[in-house]
């Protein structure tokens, strides 16, 4: 990877000056050091060296926060997306994040206007019967107008605040600059990959800039309730959308926190809190596919008792393997089996360097075991998932990033639920949806499709054996073969050959019945169970009865 902070440097060197001065100014000094950029430190604190004198009374997590603050919109959004990344960042720091706002001053209207002309190729009296120029929402990369179109409809329309992809863009080259310093000079970047997560966030941000993204999200959170009477998502108005500007149906409701307005509007609190947990785990569990940013503010009940999303900028992801995944963990937390536990989280998380997966073995069944008898309706979702994040940070665990932002997500879903109904447990909740994933997950059909998937990959490998074999034959005939060995008793002679050449013939064989036996499963005549040939099964047992035989043999002599 080539650093660019001496072509960046000279573009954008009033913003390095800033940033770098900055960190110097809230105790941050000795990482400007670190990284080689102490030279664009002001010569007068250069020469005196300290920091005012109300730094040393602050703890590191809380200069963080004031350096993010002071430094606008593209570091106040990495402090948000560091916050949904506990595996990466201390617990104190977690928290100090979470105070972040990100609520500035509106941006004038006359600014605001030629945003909506230019984007969508009208002036605006065209376009909108009415366009208040009040906001009734600013935040750091856009604002939001209610507006009403032509033919009636109210809405609200968000709007990028202008020249802010240009300045962020201008930050995203900086913060690649550093993560790649630190990376290449301090230990903690090398093992957590700064530039790896600097990437991801960049691309996190390119993302809410696009707003067309959001619309899609919204369409597609719409479809998956499209039958479900508990939930409305707001319409996307597609001909007054694009990449800067975003128009949807505007909504009626009250903040879902607000309790006095829940129950002036006839909602009971705890109802609420049972449906807006059951709609979030539909989305987690079911859908795949969800509302990665639900606080208070984007959470709304419509007098009909709907939870009304908005905002839908941030989502999540959790394809099919990854709940799969996740599914494991539970049962492995379900048997408590810490052995199994640990091989899971290891499969799952990406580490570079060290673990000591015996003391990381400890800690999770001293985990496993502070849980284990509790009634599941005690059960504090909220504090099982921070403890569990705390331990990757601990054991430098790096979790895919959607699995990280689903653990902030319930986080935040529980202190709502909370806040409705104190005596609300997540899991007491999720014990359905899991027993019914469990459920599926044992299915005959579904045991039958993997298998023939199973069996299908093998036969395939097996198949290409002859070809592998023939190719380092190739090399060896030609000397281009390389052979490290690692025990001088490996040396190959005529007798050693015969039992490999034995269990080669018996590979070849079962890859033939492992074929064979795929192709009945699928389409083999006579009788059918659970849509499958009985045929096929029948031929599925031989080969796999053949492949016994091999796996035998390899371990009765512990050589291939």
């Amino acid at each position: 990877m080539f650093l660019r902070p001496i072509t960046t440097a000279y573009r954008q060197a009033g913003r390095y000056r800033e940033v770098v001065n900055v960190l110097f100014r809230h105790g941050f000094g000795y990482l400007v050091d670190q990284v080689g950029l102490d030279h664009l430190i002001s010569w007068r604190r250069r020469l005196f060296r300290r920091s005012p004198d109300g730094v040393v009374h602050l703890t590191a997590a809380e200069r963080v926060l004031l350096v993010l603050e002071e430094l606008g919109p593209t570091a106040i959004k990495l402090g948000q997306f560091l916050s949904a990344r506990r595996d990466l960042i201390p617990p104190a720091l977690a928290r100090e994040l979470e105070k972040l706002q990100d609520a500035v001053p509106p941006v004038d209207f006359e600014q605001v206007r030629p945003v909506v002309e230019t984007e969508l190729g009208a002036p605006l009296a065209d376009l909108f019967a009415q366009f208040d120029p009040e906001p009734i929402a600013a935040a750091s990369l856009a604002q939001v107008h209610p507006a009403v179109l032509p033919d009636g409809r109210p809405v609200v329309v968000k709007v990028q605040r202008p020249g802010i992809e240009a300045r962020i863009e201008a930050d995203l080259a900086i913060l690649h600059d550093l993560a790649v310093l630190l990376e290449r000079r301090t230990e903690l970047g090398k093992i957590y990959a700064l530039s790896e997560v600097a990437e991801e966030f960049a691309h996190t941000i390119r993302a809410e800039l696009d707003f067309r993204l959001e619309g899609h999200h919204a369409d597609r959170i719409r479809a998956n309730f499209a039958d479900d009477p508990r939930v409305h998502i707001p319409e996307v108005v597609w001909s007054h959308t694009t990449r800067r500007v975003l128009t949807l149906e505007r909504v009626q409701g009250v903040k879902i926190t607000d309790i006095g307005g829940l129950r002036a509007a006839g909602h009971d609190p705890p109802k609420v809190a049972r449906r807006f947990a059951e709609v979030m785990l539909t989305q987690v569990l079911r859908h795949g596919f969800f509302h990665a940013d639900p606080h208070p503010g984007n959470i709304f009940i419509s007098p009909e008792g709907r939870v009304t999303f908005m905002d839908f900028g941030v989502v999540g992801y959790l394809d099919p393997r990854l709940r799969e995944q996740l599914v494991e963990i539970a049962l492995a937390v379900a048997r408590q089996d810490p052995d199994e536990l640990v091989r899971r989280l290891v499969e799952l998380s990406f580490f570079r360097g060290r673990v000591d997966l015996n003391r990381l073995r400890y800690e999770l069944s001293r985990l496993i075991r502070r849980y284990y008898g509790v009634p599941i309706r005690e059960v504090r979702f909220g504090h099982a998932v921070e403890e569990s994040l705390n331990l990757a940070y601990r054991y430098r665990l790096r979790l895919p990033p959607d699995l990280s932002l689903l653990a902030k997500t319930l986080m935040t879903t529980e202190g709502i639920l909370i806040t409705l109904d104190p005596s609300i447990s997540v899991a007491d909740v999720a014990e359905p949806f899991a027993r019914q994933m469990l459920e599926e997950r044992l299915a005959p059909d579904r045991i039958l499709r993997q298998l023939s998937a199973t069996l299908t990959d093998i036969a395939l490998n097996t198949a290409a054996l002859p070809g592998r074999l023939n190719r380092v034959l190739g090399q060896l005939s030609t000397g281009d073969l390389s052979v490290r060995v690692e025990r001088a008793e490996a040396e190959l002679t005529t007798g050693s050959l015969e039992p490999v050449a034995n269990r080669l013939a018996l590979a070849l064989v079962t890859a033939a019945a492992t074929l064979g036996a795929v192709a009945l499963l699928q389409n083999g005549p006579g009788p059918r169970l659970f849509e499958v040939s009985v045929l096929g099964l029948l031929a599925a047992v031989f080969a796999g009865f053949l492949m016994l035989m091999l796996i035998l043999a390899v371990l009765r002599t512990g050589k291939l």
